[in-house]
């Protein structure tokens, strides 16, 4: 079975706060994860996850 996901076209801060949103209420989650739930571009996911991580919001 496929499974077949649209990405949104959101700001990068809408996302940001999205992710973040996300992440206090999923403790553990893969970025595949966060990408598919959310409906956001894998990179950029990643791209604010790390982000997330400097600023010391997520570990």
């Amino acid at each position: 079975m496929e499974t077949i996901v649209v990405l949104k076209d959101i700001s990068y801060s809408e996302a940001k706060n999205k992710i973040e949103d996300y992440l206090k209420t999923h403790k553990t989650a893969y970025m595949y994860e966060v990408s598919n739930d959310l409906g956001l571009d894998l990179k950029m996911v990643h791209e604010i996850v790390e982000q997330l991580i400097k600023e010391g919001k997520v570990e």
